[in-house]
């Protein structure tokens, strides 16, 4: 009888290790392809990157071959090179919140992937701590519970403060089984907001 019982936990912890083995294997597998639809995207943006450097170095050669820019005097240009970064500045931002908008209709949409990348291009930008909660959001979402963490962390190094990525970060380690460190995210969550004690996992 007690043969019998052993070989039947020994059974139950075979079937329960490869379970979590082929877990593993997904996440692994999911990670790569997120990894090359990433790689992908940041060519992409540095190619654009490139094209916008080369047409302002364009533009400025035209300028000192005697356009009209150059002819201009010199306070105009003065005033022309300090509206430069203003309008960089604009244009980022504008950029951002385009990106901003077309990451949250994929979130919603459960597209989760696309999402991702969209708030990875958002932060080349304007790094904020909610970019790179949003970030683990949607790999969590995606079932990458290990690169949730780590962009978690992220959000919480950019500010401390932020509850909803503490508890964001509990949830990712409850996942991955590493629930010493769940609980102590969790509890640092509800020391910063008692709200969110009702979305803990216990």
């Amino acid at each position: 009888m007690t043969t019998t019982h052993t070989n039947s936990e020994l059974h139950s912890e075979l079937a329960k290790l490869r379970q979590h083995i082929a877990l593993e294997r997904n996440q692994r597998w999911r990670e790569m392809e997120r990894h090359k639809r990433i790689v992908l995207e940041t060519q992409w943006l540095r190619a654009e990157l490139r094209d916008r450097d080369a047409e302002r170095a364009q533009e400025e050669a035209r300028g000192q071959d005697g356009s009209v820019a150059e002819i201009c005097s010199p306070a105009v240009r003065t005033l022309r090179r300090e509206e430069q970064p203003i309008r960089q500045n604009l244009l980022s931002r504008l950029l951002a919140a385009l990106l901003l908008r077309f990451a949250r209709r994929a979130a919603r949409d459960r597209q989760y992937a696309q999402a991702e990348i969209l708030y990875q291009a958002i932060l080349l930008f304007r790094p904020r701590a909610f970019l790179w909660r949003q970030v683990g959001n949607m790999q969590a979402g995606q079932g990458l519970y290990d690169a949730a963490a780590e962009n978690f962390r992220q959000a919480i190094t950019a500010d401390d403060k932020d509850g909803e990525a503490h508890l964001a970060l509990g949830h990712a380690l409850h996942q991955l089984h590493r629930e010493a460190e769940a609980e102590a995210a969790f509890a640092k969550a509800i020391s910063l907001d008692k709200r969110l004690l009702s979305r803990v996992i216990r």
